[in-house]
């Protein structure tokens, strides 16, 4: 459902009051659901990190991480190794909360 409808549901919700708002809930609640995934929030928050960081990392070999960590800014720090037939490199991966990769570090 749009953003712009939030707004309108609720003001139509609430005016109701007590019962007859019930019905409305779900879908209020749904919508911020929906809307809280865009700016990834959470424990699917270092999921879709480490999803979004392995990703990149495929680019260069096997991507494998071995632990995140959120960052002071909101976002979070992915660290993992990429396996190539050279050997074994390090990569520390930032991931934003909008959900895009800030930097990509292979060490």
């Amino acid at each position: 459902m749009p953003k712009p409808l939030l707004p309108l549901l609720l003001a139509c919700a609430v005016p109701l009051g007590g019962c007859a708002a019930l019905p409305f809930l779900p879908a209020a609640a749904e919508i911020v659901r929906s809307e809280s995934q865009r700016g990834v929030i959470g424990e699917d928050f270092a999921a879709a990190a480490s999803e979004a960081c392995t990703a990149r990392g495929t680019r260069y070999g096997r991507a494998t991480v071995t632990s995140t960590q959120p960052t002071t800014g909101g976002g979070m720090q992915v660290f993992g190794t990429i396996e190539r037939s050279d050997g074994t490199r390090n990569f520390v991966c930032i991931f934003r909360s909008s959900g895009s990769i800030a930097s990509f570090k292979i060490s």
